[in-house]
């Protein structure tokens, strides 16, 4: 076990209550507590929120997020983890998933000959300039990610450091990138409106939370070309993530404490029990609603920009069992596309996470999460009408997954609904706020919300990202360690 750091800055903290222990919260409180700050953290359900594994009748599920991508990377979450000496086994199939389009299908090779040779003839010959032009963007944002840049900022020196993290020629070039959507590279290369159009549309809808014609260029470019630069599928599941940070938290000497709700008075953190825990910094890993509810009411800035945002996905997931025959040992992972007037949404997409041969049940069955994008507001409360949209919704994706795979068994259905139950996310909010192109650059939620108060989690940076919760939680403790 490697040795804990003095905190030697005297305004920072030496309490600190988090509130929340998915992988933001698990990050943060790991980075406090290794720099001798005594943490707390408090979850009311399970560790890593949206990114766990479950246990029904034997059988382990991903509840929600089952891709790492990043894990090789000293910049990403490869750096986070390596300062946490935290290591997760892990291996990388050859294809990062599969996708099936209206009139097409692809597979997303990681060797780049293999997917481009493909590309091209699945989409064209001119989708190997667009892709070098994604590929160079890429290239410059993940070497200056070398360099740690503080993401996200939270204050004016940390533009300064983010502009610096590359050269001025370097950021010349990525700078049309942010002001721009995606779609306007798409069209200087003769590729929008046709498939390749709809399959960058599957592909940022899952990962920016918007389609090519409001996703910011540079955002999609990275969720774009990273899946072909290794995707991770870890050993025991997703919510293997979450157990070994909160295992390397507790040998750090913080404290976890589980099944606890609490109440929040500006640094006074009570438990449910009774305990009270006075503290010099408070982080809430939950979502701006939540925080809302926790602190009576957020500051005037904070409302405003909750106000002018997007709303966010809510989320259906198919937990299934399959047949383990003809499936691949590292698992396989489909995307497929819904067609126009599904109960699903128009050009929606359900991706299917079958589980690697070492999750296997003793009567020869894998499990698999199955999850699609879904509207919260065309959820009604619960009642005839929802078990009505419910049981449509569950016929609808397993129609779709009919021609790719045999039939699946033991079905689970969850709604934005389930999501408020399991994850505690009000509404039913699942995955953070849109990357949108804009200038200047268009952050999600302010993640200081006022002296001592801070936020981590998936509003805190834009699109769906584990990858990109863990560089914040990391950040966020840091600005915390500092007593800003």
């Amino acid at each position: 076990m490697g040795s804990i750091t003095s905190n030697t800055n005297r305004r920072g903290p030496r309490h600190v209550v988090i509130v929340g222990a998915g992988i933001g919260g698990l990050t943060a409180a790991c980075e406090l507590a290794r720099f001798g700050i005594k943490v707390v953290l408090v979850e009311r359900r399970h560790l890593g929120g949206c990114a766990t594994t479950f246990n029904l009748a034997g059988v382990a599920y991903d509840a929600g997020a089952t891709l790492c991508f990043g894990l090789d990377h000293p910049g990403l979450l490869g750096g986070v983890l390596a300062d946490l000496e935290v290591e997760l086994p892990h291996h990388t199939p050859p294809s990062a998933w599969e996708v099936h389009g209206e009139g097409f299908a692809v597979n997303r090779w990681v060797d780049r000959a293999r997917w481009l040779a493909e590309a091209a003839a699945v989409f064209g010959p001119r989708i190997e300039g667009f892709w070098e032009e994604c590929e160079m963007a890429s290239d410059i944002v993940l070497e200056a990610a070398l360099r740690r840049p503080p993401l996200p900022p939270t204050r004016v020196e940390d533009w300064a450091r983010i502009m610096t993290s590359t050269s001025p020629r370097k950021a010349a070039r990525l700078a049309p990138m942010i002001a721009r959507p995606l779609v306007d590279l798409l069209s200087r290369h003769g590729l929008d409106g046709g498939a390749f159009h709809r399959f960058c549309d599957l592909q940022l809808l899952i990962t920016a939370q918007a389609p090519a014609s409001e996703a910011m260029s540079l955002y999609a470019a990275l969720a774009l070309v990273l899946p072909h630069r290794g995707t991770a599928v870890l050993k025991g599941g997703m919510g293997s993530l979450a157990e070994a940070l909160g295992r390397r938290f507790k040998e750090l000497g913080g404290e976890l404490v589980t099944d606890e709700a609490v109440t929040v008075e500006r640094r006074l953190v009570t438990l449910a029990s009774g305990r009270r825990l006075a503290t010099d910094a408070v982080v809430l890993n939950v979502t701006p609603w939540d925080a809302r509810r926790l602190l009576g009411q957020l500051p005037a800035r904070h409302e405003r920009r909750l106000a002018a945002q997007r709303q966010v996905w809510g989320a259906l997931c198919l937990y299934i069992t399959l047949p383990a025959d003809d499936l691949p040992e590292m698992g396989r992972f489909i995307q497929i596309e819904s067609p126009v007037g599904s109960v699903l949404g128009d050009r929606q997409s359900v991706f299917v996470s079958i589980a690697a041969e070492e999750r296997q049940t003793p009567q020869g069955l894998r499990p698999a999460t199955v999850s699609v994008h879904s509207r919260r507001d065309q959820w009604p409360g619960r009642g005839s009408a929802y078990n009505d949209l419910k049981a449509a919704s569950q016929a609808a994706v397993l129609e779709l997954l009919a021609p790719h795979l045999p039939s699946a068994t033991n079905v689970i259905t969850a709604t934005p609904e389930t999501w408020v139950e399991f994850a505690g996310r009000a509404g039913g909010r699942v995955g953070g706020f849109p990357a949108l192109a804009g200038t200047p650059p268009p952050l999600p939620f302010p993640p200081r919300i006022g002296p001592g108060i801070w936020m981590v989690g998936d509003s805190v940076v834009p699109g769906q990202s584990t990858m990109a919760v863990a560089l914040a939680g990391r950040t966020i403790a840091a600005a915390v360690r500092a007593g800003r």
